[in-house]
């Protein structure tokens, strides 16, 4: 907020928000979301379930069909 920002963008992870969810990482991140909804800035939560890169078991799908699925 000193620095003028107006809203924090996070990219945080799917189970952040499942409070069920005690492995280290989700609890990390919600850890670290907790301290944003604390800021009083704006925010949005990115929490996707998975990137390309960690993907490599469709390699060989792609390879047969040229698809992802």
């Amino acid at each position: 907020a000193r620095a003028g920002v107006d809203r924090i963008v996070k990219l945080s992870v799917g189970r952040a928000g499942d409070p069920t969810a005690t492995d280290p990482i989700p609890s990390w991140h919600r850890a670290g979301e907790q301290a944003v909804i604390d800021s009083g800035l704006a925010w949005t939560f990115l929490r996707p379930l998975g990137f390309m890169s960690n993907a490599l078991h469709w390699a060989p799908t792609i390879r047969a069909t040229g698809t992802v699925h």
